[in-house]
């Protein structure tokens, strides 16, 4: 899951990196490096927390003739800030509004959502999705040169398993003994409180319905009496 994590913000900074092409070569996707901060223009995308929501397990890709299936197994949902440093307030506000409208408002049908799909993480596809309408100035010392935005980012929760049998055929033979006599059976009452009993022991329920059944090794007999 840490991978798709990290994939999903490098494609996200590539996303962006396209889409402004003033911020090529200056956009880190994930962890910044130290240097990037003395960088201007520069943009840092990086993941502030993530939760996990278990499911039950699906099957999201099993390739033929293969022993390894991946499996979805939950979401994670979590926070991931967009980091904008620039040496003027101008040039800074320019930058933001250059990200704003070539990612969170260019899907007209889909505003603030950004959808991404990661190849090499056996197809996983993930959510970015607008938190906040602008951008947040910092101001403390020497940070008065950045702002930042904030937006969720949902992806799946994908497991890989190891040693899978693919199954491409069954086949079922069934057979039948007319000859052999069935063996007897242990016959049981169940009575309006769902207790079982021996017939022999079974108590006497009046207006209710008392079922009966019989378990052999090989089968099933039952009968109903109602009163």
């Amino acid at each position: 899951m840490s991978v798709i994590r990290l994939r999903a913000l490098q494609r996200l900074a590539a996303f962006i990196e396209s889409a402004v092409p003033e911020l090529s070569g200056v956009i880190c996707g994930g962890q910044a490096t130290p240097s990037h901060r003395l960088v201007f223009p520069s943009l840092a995308i990086t993941a502030v927390r993530f939760t996990f929501y278990p499911d039950q397990a699906t099957e999201h890709y099993a390739p033929a003739n293969s022993t390894r299936a991946v499996f979805n197994v939950g979401r994670v949902e979590g926070t991931v800030q967009l980091r904008l440093g620039a040496a003027t307030n101008a040039e800074r506000y320019r930058l933001e509004q250059a990200i704003s409208e070539a990612v969170w408002w260019a899907d007209i049908d889909r505003p603030g959502i950004v959808l991404i799909d990661i190849p090499d993480c056996d197809g996983a596809r993930v959510a970015f999705e607008q938190d906040a309408d602008e951008w947040q100035d910092e101001r403390a010392f020497d940070r008065e040169w950045y702002s930042t935005m904030t937006c969720a980012l949902q992806m799946p929760a994908l497991v890989a398993k190891l040693g899978v049998e693919t199954i491409e055929e069954i086949r079922l033979q069934l057979t039948e003994d007319l000859t052999s006599a069935a063996p007897a059976v242990d016959e049981v009452v169940i009575d309006e409180t769902g207790l079982l009993f021996p017939v022999s022991e079974a108590p006497v329920v009046p207006t209710s319905v008392l079922y009966g059944y019989g378990v052999a090794p090989y089968g099933i007999a039952g009968y109903g009496v109602g009163v």
